[in-house]
């Protein structure tokens, strides 16, 4: 089974969609043993799940985007590293424990946070790279901001109004603008060749999670917040809410973790929605 984030997702936050699904529906009540063809039913099937989680944000110029150190260890800083020097794609701008930290975009040094040495932690800013392309900067509410604990190293932009589709690296910015409190800025370096103008509204795609081979639900069969749901299970002609473990999304599937086994039967409306 493929891993790249175990990441638990909020079907919380998609309570409006389930709502809309259960509208005009009757809940069964526990312990019922209705006419099993007035009761729609979903199995739990296997599924591979992609989690993403879509930020809003703007077209903006010359950014500068940090550079984290990728495990803990002394730094020693390249040779010209420094404030002003110009790198290209590749370029390795300091080691960290013996390993190259290389720069994925090209740019501008802004400056080297670190000094030649030092032992810095891993995920620790040392370098601000000043880009010289277009990069969309996007927020993540403080509310979501626990769905991307970590950040992944590549999104997918479009632009309103322009391309889409584009495949970009994410890094942090050095300077977050000033906003909610918890909040979580990201910067999606645009391809020197990308057709956008400076303030054009745009999207990135970060993807948060991915996991083959899960049992899976509908996420309107399911109601429930962060790691725990509840489900209405079928069974022998007999109705009952059971308690079940939630994973990742994509928005159409959940993840179920515990508490149902693949081939059960649930009602195919969230319990209490109806």
């Amino acid at each position: 089974m493929r891993r790249l984030l175990r990441a638990v997702v909020s079907v919380g936050a998609m309570v409006f969609a389930v709502t809309l699904a259960g509208c005009g529906s009757i809940s069964p009540a526990p312990g019922d043993s209705p006419d099993p063809g007035q009761v729609e039913t979903v199995a739990v099937q296997r599924a591979d799940l992609d989690s993403v989680y879509v930020a809003s944000g703007q077209v903006v110029a010359a950014a500068v985007v940090v550079v984290r150190a990728p495990e803990a260890g002394r730094v020693a800083v390249s040779a010209g590293v420094k404030a002003g020097a110009r790198v290209a794609q590749g370029d390795q701008l300091l080691s960290v424990a013996g390993k190259p930290v290389v720069a994925r975009v090209g740019g501008v040094v802004e400056s080297v946070l670190v000094g030649d040495g030092d032992q810095v932690a891993v995920g620790l800013p040392v370098v601000a790279l000043r880009l010289q392309r277009f990069a969309i900067l996007a927020t993540v509410p403080a509310a979501d901001a626990y769905r991307v604990y970590t950040l992944p190293s590549e999104g997918t932009a479009e632009v309103t109004g322009g391309p889409g589709g584009l495949q970009c690296p994410v890094f942090a910015p050095h300077s977050p603008e000033q906003g909610e409190p918890g909040q979580l800025a990201v910067l999606c370096v645009l391809d020197a060749e990308a057709a956008v103008v400076e303030g054009l509204p745009a999207r990135v795609g970060i993807k948060t999670g991915s996991a083959d081979g899960v049992l899976a639900l509908p996420v309107s069969a399911v109601q429930g917040d962060v790691q725990r749901g509840v489900v209405t299970k079928v069974e022998n002609g007999v109705l009952s809410r059971i308690e079940v473990g939630l994973g990742i999304t994509d928005g159409i599937r959940v993840e179920i973790t515990s508490g149902l086994a693949e081939g059960d039967q649930v009602v195919a409306f969230a319990p209490g929605l109806g």
